[in-house]
This record gives C-alpha cells, sequence and structure tokens, in this order.
C-alpha cells in the first residue's frame, strides 16, 4: 500500500495522530529509571518492578493470530444493490482444522444480513448448521468433530451492507468498512459510478466471510454479476463472460494460486481499458475515459520495470496477469491487490501534468509489492514492514535503475527526513508488537525507516550476497507467511554472517544514532585520526555497530577504508597525513543523524568532488546556512547551478541569497535556466530567484513562461507576476481561473486571496464546492486568508459559513481541523484590526462594534464545529 505523503502544513496533526502508539512509560507518574541493580523506579512516589506485568501480556502484545482452520478455497457470487449500496453474496468455504481436531469454526464477517449458513455436500446437499453472529464474528458449529486433513465446506448467504458499518480508519487509510459504492445514484455528473473494494487491514471480511488475518492463505473464484455496461475486474484471470437475459452478465474470474484475504479485490465500473503485455501476460490499464489517451503514459514503464523486477530478485513476476486500476474517492494512495492493484484518483494526469508529476514511484511500489506483501506475506501487522518498507525500497531500486543513483538517493535522503520528523513525536521498534491499533503500523517507520533499513543491510552485505538473500527468502518462503526472522536466516544463510546484532538492533529496536564527527591530526606523525561520537540520549535508545566506509581523498583520488563504530567514542586513525578532504559514511548509509564538522575548506572539494548526490547536498546545506552573510557561500552555491543533477541544482538555487550584487552574468544564467531547463522543478526554483531581485525588467520573463508547458511552472510565473504587479497578476489569473490543474488553481486562489476584492468571493464558493478530495484543504487555506482581509462583514461570516459546511461534509477526518484553522486566522486578523483601530480611529466606538459582532459570529461557527 501506498499512503498519501502528509501535507506540509499538517505534518504536526497528523504525526500526532500517528504517534498515539502504546506508551513504553510503566507509570503515568514519570519517566522509567533504571537504578545500578536493574530495578525499576519512576520520579513520581511509588516504585515498582516492571517484571510485575509481562510484556508478552495480552494487553501488551498482539501475537500473529493462532490459527485452528485452514481457509484452503473461497468461491463467491455476487451481485449489487446499486439503490441501497449493498451487495447479495454466496460464498463458499473449503476448511480443514489446522491442527487440533475441530467441532467448531469462527470466521471474520462484518455486519451481514446472515440468509444461510450450511454444511456443503459432495452431491450438492446441503446440512444447516447453527451458529452464533454478533455482527463481527460467526461462530458455526460443524456437523461433527473434524481431523487435520479431513476437509469440510460451508456454504453462506448474506447482504453485506457496507453503508451501515461504524466509521473507522487511519492516517494511512481513511476509511475500513471494506465494499465502496461510489456515486452510485448517478447524481454527481463530475463523478463516475464505481464498485471498488480495500481489504487492508482486516477490511474484506466487511463484504465475504473469511479468516480476515495476513497469516491466512487461499485460491480464489468469483462470479460478479453486474450491468453488462460496466466492466469488472479481480484477481487472476478472467475465465468467462455470461450475458444474462436480464441484461446483466456475470463475470468469472479465478485465482489459482494462494493468496492473503485481505488482498482479494473486485472493482466495477466503466472504465477505459488500455491493452498491453509482458511475456505473454496481461497488463492492462483502466482508467477513466477521459485519460485513457494518456494511460500508457501514466504506466507506460510497467512492462520494464516487470522485466527489471524479475531479472533482479531472479523470480519471475510470479502472477497470471497485472492489472492497475484508478479510482474515484479511493482511500488510500494506492493498494496492491495480488495481480490488480487499485490506484487513487491522483494518478489520473494529462501528458502536460506528467511533465511534472508521474507517481512513478507509486507505480514501482505498488508493483514490487506483488513479490514483497502478495508472494510472500507478513505473518501480522506487527510484521508490515516486510512489506512496506521493501516496496519503499523497491522505488529506489527502480530509481536508480532507470534514472542513476542520483535520482535514487534523492529519494532516499526525503525517506530519511520523513522518518526524522516523526521520530521526534514517536519512536517505535520497526518490528512491533506492542501496538494499540494495528493501523499504527502503517507509519513513517514501517515505510521510510523500513526501507533505509534495508538499503543498509545491503551495503553492509554487498550486492551480490544481498540480492542473493533475497531470491532464497523469496523462494523459500513463497505463497506463504513470514516473520523478520525468516528474513535474517535467508541473509545469513547465504552471507555466512551471523545477523542478529543487526536485526535486533535496526528491526527489533527503537531509534536512530546521532553521530558527532570530528577531525584532528596526530602530534608528531600529522596523521589525520576521525573521532565519532555517539551522542544519541535515552533509556531505549542503544550504542549502536555501525559499519561504514571511510573515504580519504588524496590528489583528488579516494582510497575507501571499512571501519566499525562500537563505541559511544572512537577514533579511527587514518595513517596518512597529506588529505584532501575525509569523507565518512562514504556509501551514505547510516540512518540516522551525522554532525560532520570538517573543516570548512573541505566542503567545497565535497561539492565538487562528492560522487553521491548525499555527498553535494550536504556541501548545499552546509553553504546555505551562511549564504546571506557570506559570498563565499553563495558563490559556491552559484558553483553548484551547473551540477549534473537537477536535484543538486534545484537546492543551490533554493539555498542561494539573491542580492543586486550578484551581478548581471549570473542574473542572465538563472533566467536561461529559468528559460530552457530541462527539469520543471529547476525552471521553477530559477523563476523565484528572479522574483526575488525585485525588478520589473523580469516580468517578460513570467509573462513568457505562461506559455511554459509545465503548469507547475505557470502557476508559479503567476505568483512572481503578483509580486511585481498586482494588477497585472489579477489579470493573468482571470484567465487560468477555470484551468483544472491544482498548481494552477492554487496560485489563482492565492492571487486573489491577497489582492482579489469581493467580486472574487463567488469563484472561492465555486471552487470550495467543485473540490471535495484532500485538494480542498488548498481551497480552504486560501479562503480562509482571502476572508481575513475583506470588510465586508456579511461576506466574512457567510464565508466561514461555508466553510465550516464544507469541512462538515468532507469524509477526510482532518478537514474540519483545516477549516477551523482557517477561520480562526479571521478572527485573529480581526482582533489585531480592532487593536489598531483602539489607536487612531476617532469612530473607533461605531467600527468596533461591527467588529465584535462579526468576531462573535464566527467565533459561534467554531463552537458549533467544535461541539460537532
Amino acid at each position: 500500500m501506498v499512503k498519501l505523503q502528509v501535507i506540509p502544513f499538517l505534518a504536526g496533526l497528523l504525526f500526532f495522530s500517528a504517534g498515539c502508539g502504546t506508551s513504553r512509560q510503566a507509570s503515568d507518574s514519570g519517566k522509567v529509571d533504571v537504578d545500578e541493580y536493574g530495578e525499576t523506579t519512576t520520579e513520581g512516589d511509588e516504585s515498582f518492578d516492571l517484571a510485575e506485568t509481562s510484556p508478552y501480556a495480552p494487553e501488551e502484545y498482539n501475537p500473529s493470530m493462532t490459527r485452528e482452520h485452514d481457509l484452503l478455497h473461497t468461491t463467491l457470487r455476487v451481485s449489487f444493490d446499486w439503490s441501497k449500496s449493498q451487495m447479495t453474496g454466496e460464498a463458499t468455504l473449503k476448511l480443514t482444522p489446522y491442527f487440533y481436531p475441530s467441532s467448531m469454526v469462527t470466521l471474520d464477517a462484518r455486519g451481514f444480513d446472515l440468509r444461510e449458513v450450511a454444511l456443503l455436500q459432495a452431491g450438492g446437499d446441503k446440512i444447516p448448521l447453527t451458529y452464533d453472529y454478533d455482527q463481527e464474528k460467526l461462530s458455526i458449529n460443524l456437523n461433527r468433530e473434524y481431523k487435520r486433513g479431513e476437509e469440510y465446506s460451508l456454504l453462506i448467504s448474506y447482504t453485506a451492507k457496507p453503508n451501515d458499518l461504524p466509521e473507522g480508519g487511519s492516517v494511512a487509510i481513511e476509511n475500513n468498512k471494506g465494499l465502496y459504492f461510489i456515486n452510485p445514484d448517478g447524481s454527481d455528473p463530475e463523478k463516475p459510478t464505481q464498485i471498488w473494494t480495500q481489504g487492508e487491514t482486516q477490511a474484506s471480511s466487511c463484504w465475504f466471510p473469511t479468516i480476515d488475518n495476513p497469516i491466512e492463505r487461499t485460491t480464489q473464484e468469483m462470479y460478479m454479476t453486474v450491468d453488462a455496461k460496466y466492466k469488472t475486474v479481480s484477481n487472476g484471470e478472467l475465465r468467462s463472460q455470461i450475458v444474462n437475459p436480464d441484461g446483466t452478465r456475470t463475470d468469472y474470474w479465478v485465482m489459482e494460486k494462494s493468496h492473503a484475504p485481505y488482498l482479494f479485490m473486485m472493482a466495477v465500473g466503466d472504465f477505459a481499458k488500455v491493452e498491453d503485455r509482458w511475456e505473454g501476460i496481461p497488463v492492462d490499464y483502466y482508467v477513466e475515459s477521459k485519460y485513457e489517451p494518456y494511460a500508457r503514459a501514466i504506466f507506460g514503464n510497467t512492462p520494464e520495470m516487470l522485466t527489471f523486477y524479475s531479472e533482479l530478485l531472479g523470480v519471475k513476476y510470479p502472477w497470471p496477469k497485472y492489472s492497475q486500476l484508478v479510482v474515484e474517492d479511493f482511500v488510500s494512495g494506492a493498494m496492491e491487490n495480488t495481480s490488480a492493484t487499485i490506484h487513487y484518483g491522483g494518478l489520473h494526469r494529462t501528458d502536460r501534468e506528467l511533465l511534472d508529476e508521474t507517481d512513478e514511484d507509486i507505480v514501482a511500489h505498488e508493483l514490487f509489492h506483488q513479490w514483497f506483501g502478495d508472494l510472500v506475506t507478513c505473518e501480522s501487522w506487527a510484521n508490515i514492514p516486510l512489506n512496506e518498507g521493501f516496496a519503499t525500497y523497491g522505488e529506489y531500486l527502480w530509481y536508480e535503475h532507470k534514472y542513476g543513483r542520483d535520482a535514487a538517493d534523492y529519494r532516499l535522503n526525503n525517506d530519511l527526513e520523513l522518518y526524522l520528523e516523526e521520530s521526534a513525536a514517536k519512536q517505535e521498534d520497526l518490528i512491533r508488537f506492542g501496538y494499540d491499533d494495528r493501523e499504527e503500523m502503517f507509519d513513517g517507520h514501517s515505510y521510510q525507516k523500513g526501507g533505509r533499513v534495508l538499503h543498509m543491510l545491503r551495503k553492509y552485505l554487498g550486492d551480490e550476497a544481498f540480492f542473493a538473500g533475497l531470491n532464497k527468502y523469496l523462494l523459500d518462503n513463497a505463497y506463504s507467511d513470514v516473520e523478520i526472522h525468516e528474513l535474517r536466516l535467508a541473509m545469513e544463510d547465504i552471507s555466512g554472517q551471523d545477523l542478529n546484532w543487526f536485526f535486533n538492533q535496526w528491526f527489533l529496536a527503537s531509534g536512530h544514532p546521532i553521530l558527532e564527527v570530528n577531525y584532528r591530526q596526530e602530534e608528531g606523525s600529522g596523521n589525520w585520526v576521525v573521532n565519532i561520537q555517539q551522542v544519541q540520549t535515552g533509556d531505549e535508545t542503544p550504542v549502536y555497530r555501525l559499519p561504514m566506509d571511510i573515504d580519504v581523498y588524496v590528489n583528488g583520488k579516494p582510497q575507501r577504508q571499512r571501519v566499525e563504530l562500537i563505541r559511544r567514542d572512537q577514533d579511527f586513525p587514518l595513517n596518512v597525513s597529506d588529505v584532501d578532504w575525509i569523507n565518512v559514511d562514504a556509501e551514505k548509509m547510516i540512518l540516522g543523524v551525522v554532525r560532520d564538522n570538517k573543516p570548512e575548506s573541505w566542503f567545497a572539494l565535497q561539492l565538487k568532488q562528492g560522487p553521491l548526490f548525499n555527498d553535494r547536498a550536504e556541501a548545499i546545506a552546509y553553504y546555505s546556512e551562511s549564504a546571506e552573510e557570506n559570498p563565499e557561500a553563495n558563490a559556491m552555491l552559484a558553483f553548484a547551478f551547473d551540477d549534473p543533477f537537477w536535484g543538486i541544482q534545484e537546492m543551490a538555487l533554493d539555498g542561494y541569497a539573491v542580492s543586486v550584487e550578484a551581478g548581471q552574468q549570473l542574473a542572465d544564467k538563472m533566467k536561461g535556466m529559468a528559460q530552457r531547463h530541462k527539469n520543471s522543478r529547476v525552471r521553477v526554483s530559477a523563476l523565484r530567484n528572479l522574483g526575488a531581485f525585485e525588478d520589473a525588467s523580469y516580468l517578460t520573463v513570467f509573462q513568457e513562461a505562461l506559455n511554459d508547458s509545465s503548469w507547475r511552472v505557470v502557476a508559479n510565473a503567476m505568483r512572481e507576476i503578483g509580486r511585481l504587479d498586482p494588477a497585472m497578476a489579477l489579470e493573468k489569473a482571470n484567465a487560468y481561473e477555470n484551468t483544472e490543474n491544482l498548481n494552477v488553481m492554487n496560485a489563482v486562489l492565492t492571487i486573489y486571496a491577497e489582492h482579489g476584492g469581493p467580486e472574487k468571493n463567488a469563484v472561492f464558493q465555486q471552487k470550495l464546492a467543485e473540490n471535495k478530495g484532500w485538494e480542498q484543504y488548498l481551497v480552504i487555506e486560501s479562503y480562509g486568508d482571502y476572508l481575513g482581509r475583506l470588510e465586508d462583514p456579511i461576506i466574512v461570516v457567510q464565508g466561514c459559513q461555508a466553510l465550516a459546511a464544507a469541512a462538515g461534509e468532507s469524509d477526510i477526518w482532518w478537514m474540519g481541523q483545516v477549516a477551523q484553522g482557517a477561520i480562526r486566522n479571521v478572527v485573529a486578523h480581526y482582533e489585531t484590526e480592532r487593536q489598531e483601530l483602539a489607536k487612531s480611529d476617532d469612530d473607533f466606538v461605531i467600527k468596533s462594534k461591527s467588529i465584535d459582532s462579526c468576531i462573535a459570529e464566527l467565533e459561534g461557527i467554531l463552537e458549533q464545529m467544535n461541539s460537532n
């Protein structure tokens, strides 16, 4: 699964939500301390022994599911009542006791109306069975005791009513009702009519009875009866389509290879299907009809990815087809259903939009899941990094192969930053059993930290051993469930090394190292010594064992040494005195914070000679800190404008301190980058730098950029015009008011928020109504800024009422927080205005009454929102 990236201004809100895990403190009274005898106390009045409660007690530990029955095969026959958003289902389940004899089986079945529960005999006869059902668990009394190896088949007829289920979800998965009817009555002309499913974590049991746990695996048949105008998609192969006399059609899908129930899927809709192939198997792309011309561009690298991953892993893509669907109102970023990935609507892009963003990372992530997650599945949600960490690292592997290491490391560095940001709020074991809610596992630890740890393991073992270990792991565990130790054992069998220390340190513990790196020369010999201190603190953060490489540059060429940091404070003599510069952690493999206190002169060489993105990015960050005060630092950033990788160029432009003293030659260079650079992100950064000159002579450059092929460039050109000529910006924004692109819409609304008058209120109202998904926050933020500028209290109050109503109707839980924040900003603006009036306005009493009345109404809106 791909979760949508955190919106920057909501980062604190979302990470707070994601961080509500099981507390590792033993008491509410204070922090746990351990005395010299190993006894634990708190900063409060009581003392106690942690051993009083086992860490494996049920309230502290979420074990892998105890397997009582093995689900062998699932056959589903389903049809749909669109008017009620319900599904009529008949499930035939073939099971056998897992080990011990049993006369009762318990299934997951959420919110069903049950019509029949029976034992299905070989000749088709049925034996009615008694059962207990609490709307969550269906406990069925079998007709006799069955022993291991004895198979029996259950027939369950039911109606699934997903819209009647209680609301639930998480940061990664907004809703967990399993089965979704989108615009079922066709009342919204802007939205397609669709049905789709989302099973992870345990929501497949919202639409069929099963053992809804990742440790289970079953083969599958699916008979889907739908209106003949719709296409269907499910796991496996489409074996037949039968047209029925009533105008419906029954599609028969078969998955002959076993997979976990949460990976079951079905989708129904008026999709445009674009067919592709890879080594004889269908590779199909399902999109809305207006995006059919762009489907190959959106997904076009999929066949090459299939070849690359199959060859890299030594395990050919294991499923009979690969379909990718883009659906409306999806509850996450994407989901790796076996052989049929579902993507959120953001993948719908035109050729022009694809110039700015391709979502190729999501495509790669979900495809890599077909091996790591689908072929080999984590046995419990505590082990989800075995799915998500691998899929995240699969993105890196694809970018490294397709676009080079700089492009891959650029993304890996972003992963590190996302994890470190989350770690400020919480630090958890990667493999963790003490979560309060399994949805907590879908966080920056399981995804970003998990991928970075795998990268570190690769760099430690070397490529040959690492990929041979992955091959063994996949082959040994194909079509089965795994826990973290099975990955360790595969890597140990291949490499011959004991890796308990690595897995205990990185997978089974929390935190990360914080390294302080210093350099000195020995007296007498003059040889250089690298000193590294581990300065991380915390009761649960260990002193790490950190193998790494140190490159010593002599006469422009590196000499590599492998060292191992195992102490809190450790010296590494290099036995060389005449060095150009020294590069600690030369592969940039360490997951953590490295404060490298190298001499200032070395950073220039690092920027010029550093082979990796992270080498040069570190130098860029160093020079950016002092660019405004230090002309030499600013000059080094300008030097990086010619770096071979666009990401470094972008960082250098963003760090550069623009000033009139920069000189015409450098200004002309930035102008050329804004006009001709191949990468739209670099063109945007160059435009911003030109805008910082606040020179009206660059208006023509910004006007020309409005014709750029990139919408991102167009949007930023509009903003730069707004800085220099608000009247012109309003004129240009009017022309782009109805452009269907979020970057452009955001720019238009930003200009209206800063410079527009009351006549623009209707535009904000329109955009608020049109944007129903996560993008609505862009409208809310701009609308709040706009309302804070207006003097008409009627428009202000009505606008804030509209913000509250839109947030209240949204399915996204955090939209209400965004709207409240926007309204509070309006209140703050009026309170400030009231204070200013008190200082200078003769009509203060009259005007303040109007302001007070407006503030009172806005606070009433906020109070109503909080009560709801």
